[in-house]
């Protein structure tokens, strides 16, 4: 992103990805553990990231916006409550630099 070679990414954004740590291992972003902690908060790099695609003219594709469909799932969501699709995308487009919401 910092070299301006990248014109669009795409990216897994979604309330409960956003507040996890950077990891190149998906399995990650399902772990109990990873919800151990308080459930608020932005990740701090995930936020620059954004922050960054937004000043460099970088657009964001959103991917994974209802997390596989685990939190339109009260079950599944590690909040203890479904999302509705209509919040997700409205999550996601209120982002920094997202240009584009993928569903599905």
């Amino acid at each position: 992103v910092e070299s301006g070679l990248i014109e669009v990414l795409m990216f897994s954004i979604n309330p409960c990805y956003d507040l996890q740590p950077p990891s190149e291992n998906v399995d990650d972003l399902w772990a109990d553990e990873s919800y151990a902690h308080s459930l608020e908060n932005i990740d701090p790099e995930r936020e620059k990231l954004y922050e960054l695609c937004e000043q460099k003219g970088i657009g964001l594709d959103v991917m994974k916006a209802y997390g596989g469909g685990d939190l339109l799932s009260e079950t599944n969501s590690p909040f203890g409550k479904a999302m509705t699709p209509v919040q997700f995308i409205e999550y996601a487009l209120t982002r920094p630099a997202v240009a584009s919401v993928m569903v599905g």
